[in-house]
């Protein structure tokens, strides 16, 4: 199990977001692809903000679990090595407890990591991919601030109700 989970974290990579920035800047520091300790080193964080998650999350409401799950899972998946677009279906799920609609913006601009698999040149999907995660980071960053304006000291986890 433990070399199955090294195996993808130290030898996969596949539209990722801080990993490819990570691993430009590792190609410009030593000439080479550091992936053997960016991807542990992700996941690492990825652990650890998710324990932070856990520990600022209110149990026992389905909206505090729900939202726990997104943000945990997004994280995971913004710190992977390795994105393909199944993968945020996840959040995407569990978005519909949510007014959060990062993740449907997302599950429309994931779309755009096939372009890997198009002919030409590797330069075309690397825009591609930053043009994705632009917009998905965009859209993240409008949410969180207009909640936090909307809602600067919420009790707990909860949600204005839809109207």
């Amino acid at each position: 199990m433990g070399s199955s989970v090294g195996l993808y974290f130290q030898k996969f990579e596949f539209n990722a977001s801080v990993y490819y920035v990570l691993r430009g800047v590792g190609f410009w520091m030593t000439g080479y692809n550091a992936i053997f300790w960016i991807g542990p080193l992700l996941g690492l964080l990825t652990v650890t903000g998710i324990v932070f998650l856990a520990y600022k999350s209110q149990p026992g409401k389905l909206v505090s679990l729900t939202r726990f799950a997104m943000w945990a899972w997004t994280m995971y998946l913004l710190l992977a090595t390795t994105v393909h677009p199944w993968y945020v279906a996840a959040p995407l799920f569990f978005s519909v407890y949510s007014r959060d609609t990062y993740p449907i913006v997302w599950s429309w601009v994931v779309c755009l990591s096939y372009f890997l698999y198009s002919p030409g040149e590797n330069q075309q999907y690397n825009l591609w991919t930053v043009m994705e995660y632009f917009v998905l980071f965009a859209v993240m960053a409008y949410e969180v601030f207009t909640n936090f304006r909307k809602h600067p000291n919420p009790e707990g986890d909860k949600l204005p109700s839809r109207r």
